[in-house]
């Protein structure tokens, strides 16, 4: 995907890093480019001398400066919180479409992520760059290699809750959290005849009950045809079926679940593409 003499885009569309990941970027800034990948930061990418995130309408322009930009393959987001779907109204799909180049993100980027989804059809993929700089740097940089660039297929190991073979289709979502702030938009993903994926960060037994619940009334479990769970950080200190009872307890009997331990927050966590046909097996 990527060659030598191309370049990335590095971004925050959610809150602004603050200056104190200068180092740990540049520890990933340093390997990429070790790799003879260029790299383009936008210029919102860390906090303000006010110690705040710039204007969305600051960090859409960023962005799109990123899709403009021809010799930018790919754009990463490292961003993540709360700030990310402030920039939707701002966004041009139009330009976004001409570009046509993968939009890479996690958590929060889920709003970003399923809204260029949803009005442009490309695929975009769920990963977190800084997992380069991260506990798990030597795996995740080794990984970087073999999937971003050498092109290597990366099978994510899932294990069904639910009986089944396999599913195959598109898949939508992202963080559960995150999700849901496209509930009642524009931006809203289409789930009928595709896969959701859902994990998350923090959370407790019951506020990830309430999102389930929000998810069954939209008609989600009865639109889609198979639910992938990533990893659910918080609960899963607890209990690693908590989150698993309370999906199984909400969808149809028939209806296909999987879970993997190998998307969602934790520093080992692999990219999975969105927007393009995939096959899940149990």
């Amino acid at each position: 995907m990527l060659v030598k003499g191309d370049s990335i885009g590095l971004i925050a569309c959610s809150n602004a890093r603050p200056s104190r990941y200068e180092e740990k970027i540049k520890n990933v800034e340093g390997f990429i480019t070790a790799l003879g990948i260029n790299i383009v930061r936008a210029e919102t990418l860390l906090e303000t001398d006010e110690k705040t995130t710039s204007a969305p309408q600051a960090r859409a322009l960023e962005l799109h400066k990123l899709y403009d930009n021809e010799k930018i393959k790919l754009i990463f987001d490292i961003s993540g919180g709360d700030l990310a779907n402030q920039i939707l109204p701002f966004l041009d799909f139009e330009r976004i479409t001409a570009a046509n180049k993968p939009f890479v993100g996690l958590s929060d980027l889920t709003t970003v992520l399923n809204a260029v989804l949803q009005q442009t059809n490309q695929k975009n993929y769920y990963f977190q760059l800084m997992t380069l700089a991260g506990t798990k740097a030597v795996e995740q940089q080794n990984f970087f290699k073999k999937y971003f660039v050498e092109g290597h297929e990366t099978i994510i190991e899932t294990r069904g809750l639910t009986d089944f073979k396999e599913i195959v289709g598109k898949m939508y979502g992202g963080n559960i959290r995150c999700l849901l702030k496209l509930a009642g938009t524009s931006f809203w993903p289409e789930f009928k005849g595709n896969i959701i994926l859902l994990e998350g960060f923090s959370g407790s037994y019951e506020r990830n009950a309430s999102y389930i619940a929000q998810l069954q009334q939209l008609g989600v479990f009865t639109d889609c045809i198979g639910i992938v769970l990533g990893t659910f950080t918080e609960l899963d200190q607890k209990n690693t079926t908590l989150i698993e009872s309370l999906i199984l307890a909400a969808v149809p009997d028939d209806l296909p679940v999987a879970r993997t331990s190998e998307v969602g927050h934790g520093d080992d966590g692999k990219a999975i593409v969105l927007g393009h046909t995939i096959t899940i097996r149990g």
